[in-house]
C-alpha cells in the first residue's frame, strides 16, 4: 500500500509538472519532449509520435480548429513553408478536437484533402503547457529546445523562420491573450485627496489598449451603488464609431467601410503585425452612469467622447462607388450547378464581399436569390479571373457605379 501511495504521489508530480505553463525563454522540459502524441496525416501513416522525435528542429505548433476559417486559411502558407525548408522544420497543426472529426475535415475540405502536414489531435496537454484563449497561435520551439516565441499565424513567414534557423534575436510582438478583465474593477483608480470618497463615482474615460486582454464588451448594473457600467476593452476606433453612429445599422462588409483619414490607422493590412496594430489602434471605454442610464444613452455619451477626445466622426450614408456588378449573360441561359458542393450564388458574393480585399464591392443583379454556383471559394488572382471563372456558369460580371450603403468615418479638428 506504502508503494502504491508512493507512485501516486510521483506520478501527480509528474503531471502537475507537465501542465506547468512554460514562458519565452524557458527551456522545454524532457516530459514534453517526449509525451505521447495522437497524430492524422502523417507522412508515414504513424498513428503516434513524440516531439522528441523532431528534436534539434525548429518545430511551430500551430493550434486550430476545424470551425477557425483563418486558421484554414493559412494552412496552405504553412505547408509551402514547410516544404521549402524540408528537415530545417518541422510544423504541427494541433488542436484538441478528436481523431474522427480531424479526418472528417481531411476528407471533405478542400484545403484539408490536399495538406500534407501532420495533425496532432486530440490534445489535452500541450495547450495548458502553452496557454491560450485566441486561436490561431503558432508556439515557435527552436533547435535548441528553447521556447522562442507566441505568435498569429501571419508571423509564419520565410525570412522570420530564417531568423529563428539563425538564433538571432527577435524584434516581434509577441502573442499574448491571457489576461482578464473584471466587470466589477474601474480601470481607472480614485484617490480620496483628503476628504471621504463618494460610494460611487460616474465618469467616462477612454484608456489606450490593455496588453494581454482580449476584446470585450458589456453593460453591467450594480443596485447596491446605483450605477450602470458600459465598458468596451481593446476596441477599434471603427467599431466604437458604429456603436456611436451606427445604429440601427445594417450588417455591412468590410468594402462598406469609408474612411476619410488615415485609413491604415481604422483598418489594419498585412504591412503591420496584428499585435503592434492593436497596441497602437485600439481603445478601451469605460463609463459609470446612474442606474437609469439606457443603452441608447451610453451610445450617446460614447458618441461626444469620440468627438470631444479621439476626435473622430461617423455617419451612414449612400454613397456612390465602383462595384462588381454579376448578372446573367446576355442571350445566354445560366448554366445549373451540377455539384452536390455547389453554393447560393449569394453566398459566393458574400465571399467576395467579406473575405477578398483586393476587389470593389459585389452585387447580385441576376434577379435570382436562389441561383446555384460551382463556383470555388477561394482568393481568385484579379477581376479578370473572377471574370472568366463567372463566364463559365452562364454569368456575367463588369465594373459600374452603384449607390450602396456605406459607413464613412472621418477626423475632425
Amino acid at each position: 500500500m506504502a508503494t502504491l501511495c508512493l507512485f501516486l504521489e510521483v506520478d501527480a508530480q509528474n503531471q502537475t509538472s507537465l501542465l506547468k505553463p512554460l514562458k519565452i525563454g524557458d527551456t522545454i522540459p524532457e516530459a514534453i519532449w517526449n509525451l505521447p502524441l495522437q497524430v492524422v496525416n502523417h507522412p508515414n501513416a504513424k498513428q503516434m509520435i513524440t516531439l522528441n522525435d523532431y528534436r534539434g528542429k525548429l518545430i511551430i505548433l500551430d493550434f486550430w480548429a476545424t470551425w477557425c476559417s483563418s486558421c484554414i486559411e493559412a494552412m496552405p502558407k504553412m505547408m509551402h513553408l514547410q516544404e521549402g525548408f524540408g528537415n530545417q522544420i518541422q510544423i504541427f497543426p494541433i488542436t484538441f478536437q478528436s481523431k474522427s472529426i480531424v479526418h472528417t475535415f481531411l476528407q471533405k475540405n478542400a484545403t484539408g484533402k490536399s495538406l500534407k502536414l501532420p495533425i496532432i489531435n486530440g490534445d489535452t496537454i500541450l495547450s495548458k503547457v502553452f496557454p491560450h484563449k485566441l486561436i490561431s497561435h503558432l508556439v515557435w520551439i527552436d533547435p535548441s529546445g528553447i521556447l522562442k516565441a507566441t505568435t498569429w499565424s501571419e508571423n509564419a513567414k520565410k525570412e522570420n523562420i530564417q531568423s529563428v534557423l539563425n538564433n538571432e534575436s527577435l524584434s516581434w510582438t509577441m502573442k499574448k491573450d491571457m489576461g482578464s478583465f473584471d466587470k466589477n474593477v474601474s480601470l481607472l483608480s480614485f484617490s480620496d485627496n483628503g476628504a471621504p470618497l463618494p460610494k460611487t463615482v460616474f465618469y467616462s474615460a477612454f484608456t489606450s489598449h490593455l496588453n494581454g486582454v482580449n476584446p470585450t464588451a458589456g453593460i453591467f448594473t450594480d443596485s447596491l451603488k446605483g450605477a450602470t457600467r458600459y465598458y468596451n476593452i481593446n476596441a477599434t476606433a471603427t467599431s466604437l464609431c458604429v456603436i456611436a453612429w451606427g445604429k440601427p445599422i445594417p450588417e455591412l462588409s468590410p468594402k462598406q467601410y469609408i474612411f476619410l483619414n488615415s485609413a491604415s490607422k481604422y483598418k489594419r493590412t498585412d504591412r503591420i503585425y496584428r499585435e503592434d496594430w492593436n497596441r497602437l489602434y485600439t481603445y478601451c471605454y469605460d463609463a459609470v452612469m446612474p442606474i437609469h442610464y439606457t443603452e441608447g444613452q451610453f451610445a450617446a455619451l460614447l458618441k461626444e467622447d469620440l468627438k470631444r477626445i479621439i476626435k473622430l466622426e461617423g455617419s451612414l450614408e449612400k454613397t456612390n462607388v465602383k462595384c462588381i456588378i454579376v448578372k446573367s449573360i446576355e442571350d445566354g441561359k445560366i448554366k445549373r450547378a451540377k455539384s452536390s458542393k455547389s453554393i447560393l450564388l449569394s453566398d459566393f458574393i458574400w465571399f467576395i464581399n467579406n473575405k477578398i480585399g483586393s476587389f470593389p464591392y459585389a452585387i447580385n443583379e441576376t434577379g435570382n436569390q436562389n441561383l446555384r454556383t460551382d463556383l470555388i471559394r477561394k482568393n481568385y488572382k484579379d477581376f479578370q479571373n473572377l471574370a472568366v471563372e463567372l463566364a463559365k456558369d452562364g454569368l456575367k460580371a463588369t465594373l459600374e457605379d452603384r449607390e450602396i450603403e456605406t459607413f464613412i468615418i472621418k477626423e475632425i479638428n
